[in-house]
């Protein structure tokens, strides 16, 4: 269980006066989630859970003018979930960017191919070669584009006009 207190939000503030609970008794809320406004000297200020948990109880009620420090309310802290009993290690694979592609483009994991390049590296050619053994189509690559140039006329700069 954790108190939620009065929070000071500017400098010279002393208490507060509760203005609206925005979340009821036995709510959920979430970490940085707005739970209750509140109306200082000079102006009104949302204040958020600092706890992920459930609203309990409400302490202070709205209109109550409140200390700083003062507890207004009391949240029970979920508890953070349980990790995966197997969690499987994540392991860098060495691979060119175009490898990257083109297996990212046939839809083949890098895992299931063996590198031949340099430190085990995954290279082009691999990605192909397991393509061609598994039977994954190749889509077939497009010529480049022929490149046609224009002559072009130069005009010596003559200055700013």
């Amino acid at each position: 269980m954790a108190e939620l207190k009065m929070p000071r939000l500017d400098p010279v503030m002393e208490e507060g006066r509760i203005v609206e609970w925005l979340k009821k008794e036995g709510d959920d809320v979430s970490k940085g989630e707005t739970v209750l406004v509140v109306e200082g000297e000079k102006t009104t200020f949302e204040v958020e859970s600092p706890y992920t948990g459930k609203l309990v109880k409400i302490l202070k009620r709205s209109g109550e003018v409140v200390k700083v420090g003062e507890a207004i309310a009391v949240i029970e802290e979920a508890e953070a979930p349980s990790p995966p009993s197997k969690v499987k290690p994540r392991i860098r694979i060495k691979a060119s960017p175009i490898a990257k592609k083109l297996a990212k483009e046939l839809g083949i994991s890098l895992e299931e191919v063996e590198g031949t390049g340099p430190g085990g590296r995954i290279t082009k050619e691999d990605v192909l070669k397991y393509a061609k053994e598994h039977g994954i189509a190749i889509p077939a690559i497009a010529p480049k584009a022929e490149v046609i140039e224009e002559k072009v006329k130069r005009v010596p700069f003559a200055g700013v006009r």
